[in-house]
């Protein structure tokens, strides 16, 4: 695909998304709203936002403002939807369930407009990382000639939809620090792990080994390919 026509798709693309997700957000304000809950991450203004974050101070937010918080985030595709002084290095993030009583009819019609959401989010990611055919570095040139301050991470960001769960559960993480390993580099791990015969408080050295070697046998349940986390 040439640069042009990639550009043609691209915003064609993006204007297709943009009338699809306001459509959603209008047509989930009609229905009858159960108890809802979502937690607002404190803002990161310009100033402070290089530096290292540890600990954060969640709000919570139900009802009919949980639903309008989270809708404002679903259409927040520019730099310039947030406050000037927040900083558009650091991804908003509102994690939460909103819950909804409906029909099959209308679950299914709300199933379609999230599955088409969710296709044009993948194919405007496709279109600069993939078919553009430009590199990694000019990546931000083409999507800021076109969009200038559209956040990527929101644009392609895809919206869950579940359908009577029993419980939703999040947490929260350090990317920084999470790795993610194979059953082999487990594996290998534990080896060097019992390869070197230490004693750790409160084992002695042949009960840490003995507890390493039950560990060795725990990856040989999980498939090949499984990646496990760190």
């Amino acid at each position: 695909m040439s640069k042009y026509n990639a550009i043609q798709r691209f915003n064609l693309c993006f204007q297709q998304l943009e009338t699809e997700i306001n459509a959603l957000t209008d047509f989930l304000r009609q229905l009858k709203q159960l108890p809802s809950a979502v937690f607002e991450l404190p803002e990161v203004s310009k100033e402070d936002e290089h530096d290292e974050i540890t600990n954060v101070t969640v709000s919570p937010s139900y009802g009919l403002d949980a639903l309008e918080l989270s809708l404002k985030l679903m259409t927040n595709l520019f730099i310039y939807d947030n406050a000037p002084h927040v900083s558009s290095k650091r991804a908003i993030r509102l994690p939460g369930v909103l819950c909804f009583s409906v029909s099959n009819p209308v679950f299914k019609n709300v199933k379609t407009q999230v599955e088409s959401i969710n296709s044009l989010k993948k194919q405007l990611s496709d279109i600069v990382t993939k078919e553009s055919g430009i590199s990694k570095e000019e990546r931000f040139d083409f999507v800021h000639n076109q969009l200038k301050g559209l956040i990527t991470l929101n644009a392609y960001r895809t919206l869950t939809l579940l359908s009577d769960p029993d419980t939703v559960r999040f947490g929260w993480a350090n990317k920084n620090i999470i790795k993610n390993l194979t059953r082999n580099d487990v594996l290998a791990q534990l080896e060097k792990s019992r390869e070197a015969n230490r004693a750790v408080p409160p084992y002695t050295s042949e009960q840490w080994a003995e507890r390493i070697d039950k560990e060795i046998m725990t990856p040989f349940t999980t498939p090949g390919k499984c990646q496990i986390k760190n």
